[in-house]
């Protein structure tokens, strides 16, 4: 609905939504929604918003390899799988880099809202019937 913070947000708030993020991360393997949506709410530029996520998903999951690697559950079967998904995952930056370069910033942010809208009912719906 083109809700933007009137400015950007200082330490308190980032380290909530940081906080926030990796709970979810922990409680569903997902963190990255609460982050998305604290970056497109502020007023800051969508490449800065956009590189501010890339770089936190990152420190993210090598926290979270971290944690799993060190309760020695990063098994044969995951490191294959890992490299299997590999490709995939650089397959989907890339085209989603290109699709970024070409997107106006509102319409890239409704695209985002919007993403983040049917990635939480798909979540719910995994929960009601796992």
């Amino acid at each position: 609905r083109g809700f933007t913070l009137a400015r950007i947000p200082g330490p308190a708030p980032a380290a909530t939504a940081g906080a926030i993020a990796g709970l979810f991360n922990g409680w569903t393997g997902i963190g990255g929604p609460p982050a998305i949506l604290f970056y497109f709410s502020s007023p800051a530029p969508v490449e800065v918003s956009r590189a501010s996520i890339i770089a936190f998903l990152f420190a993210l999951d090598v926290l979270a390899i971290s944690a799993v690697g060190s309760q020695g559950l990063i098994t044969a079967d995951v490191g294959l799988l890992a490299a299997i998904l590999t490709g995939p995952a650089f397959l989907g930056i890339w085209l989603g880099k290109r699709h970024f370069i070409k997107t106006p910033p509102a319409t890239f942010r409704r695209f985002v809202v919007i993403l983040l809208a049917l990635l939480s009912v798909a979540v719910l719906v995994r929960a009601v019937l796992a």
